[in-house]
C-alpha cells in the first residue's frame, strides 16, 4: 500500500486559545469568581511549571488562584488542609499536582478532595462513575484528548483503539472512556514483547508513555488516527521536548496526529477548567 500524506497535523494552541475565550465569557456571567486551589506537595520543577502554566490561565480568564505549596509534608496534615478546602464555598475546585513525595499516602490525599470538586477526577469515587459511563468530570488529559476527537469528528464507535501506558490519570480512564463511546480498546503497556504487533492493528493509537521515538513508523496503520500524550526532556539546556512517537516519520503514514509540544498539551490546561466551571 503506497504512502499517505498527513491529512492534518492537530494545532493544539489554536484549539485551546477558542476554548479559552468561552470560559472567559462563561466566568464573566457568574455571580461570583470561582476558586481554584492547587496542592503542589513535591520540589519537582516540572511540577512547579505545570503549576505556574495554571496559575497564568487562572488570571487571563478571571479564576481566583489558590496555590498551597508543601515541600515538607505528612499525609494526615494534609487531609486536614483538603478537608479545609471542601468545607469553603468559594472553592470550586480542588486539584493535587502529582506526583508527591515520598512517604505520602497518595490515594488517602487524592480520595480526601470532596468528588464535587475534583476537577482532575483522580478520586475513587469519580473514577468509578468514569468506568460506569457516567463521568461527572473526565481527567483533564483524557478531556483534551476526547476532545480533540470530537473537534476532528474522528468516528469512535467500532474502531480499533489500542492505549499504550496504563497509568490512572490516563491510560486506564481513556481506556474506559473509548469503550463506553463503542470503541474495541486494547490497553498495553510499553514493556510488551508484541507491542508493535498490537500498534499496528489500531485504527486510534494515543500513547502515554514519556519514552522518545517509542512509536516508529513501522508500528502505525497506515491512516491511523495517532495522539501522542508523552513528554520527554532531555538533561542539557539545548536540548528539546518529544512525545513518545518518531513524528518526523509517522507523519506521512497518519491521518491526524498530534506534535509534542503543541498537541494535547494546550487542551490538558483549558479541560481543567472547563471542569471548574462545571
Amino acid at each position: 500500500m503506497p504512502k499517505v500524506s498527513v491529512m492534518k497535523v492537530f494545532d493544539g494552541h489554536q484549539l485551546a486559545l477558542q476554548i479559552e475565550a468561552e470560559l472567559k465569557q462563561k466566568i464573566q456571567r457568574l455571580k461570583r469568581r470561582p476558586q481554584l486551589t492547587v496542592f503542589l506537595l513535591n520540589n519537582n520543577p516540572e511540577s512547579q511549571l505545570y503549576v505556574q502554566k495554571k496559575k497564568v490561565l487562572a488570571e487571563r480568564i478571571g479564576v481566583n488562584f489558590n496555590l498551597i505549596q508543601l515541600i515538607k509534608a505528612e499525609t494526615n496534615p494534609v487531609l486536614q488542609l483538603i478537608k479545609e478546602q471542601n468545607n469553603q464555598r468559594s472553592v470550586a475546585g480542588i486539584m493535587v499536582q502529582l506526583p508527591l513525595n515520598r512517604g505520602l499516602n497518595e490515594r488517602k490525599i487524592l480520595d480526601a478532595i470532596d468528588p464535587q470538586k475534583d476537577v482532575d477526577c483522580l478520586t475513587s469515587k469519580n473514577l468509578g462513575l468514569v468506568a460506569a459511563g457516567q463521568p461527572r468530570f473526565l481527567p483533564a488529559t483524557v478531556k483534551g484528548i476526547m476532545t480533540i476527537l470530537t473537534q476532528e469528528k474522528v468516528v469512535v464507535r467500532g474502531r480499533q483503539a489500542v492505549v499504550v501506558g496504563g497509568s490512572n490519570i490516563v491510560g486506564k480512564p481513556l481506556a474506559m472512556v473509548l469503550s463506553n463511546q463503542g470503541a474495541t480498546v486494547t490497553l498495553v503497556r510499553s514493556s510488551e514483547k508484541n507491542l508493535a504487533q498490537i500498534t499496528r492493528q489500531a485504527d486510534i493509537l494515543i500513547t502515554a508513555v514519556g519514552r522518545q521515538n517509542l512509536i516508529k513508523a513501522s508500528m502505525v496503520k497506515e491512516g491511523a488516527v495517532v495522539i501522542d500524550v508523552g513528554i520527554t526532556r532531555c538533561d542539557n539546556q539545548e536540548c528539546h521536548v518529544y512525545g513518545d512517537v518518531d513524528f518526523k516519520r509517522v507523519k506521512t503514514k497518519a491521518s491526524l496526529i498530534t506534535p509534542v509540544p503543541g498537541g494535547v498539551g494546550p487542551l490538558t490546561v483549558v479541560s481543567l477548567f472547563e471542569n471548574l466551571i462545571l
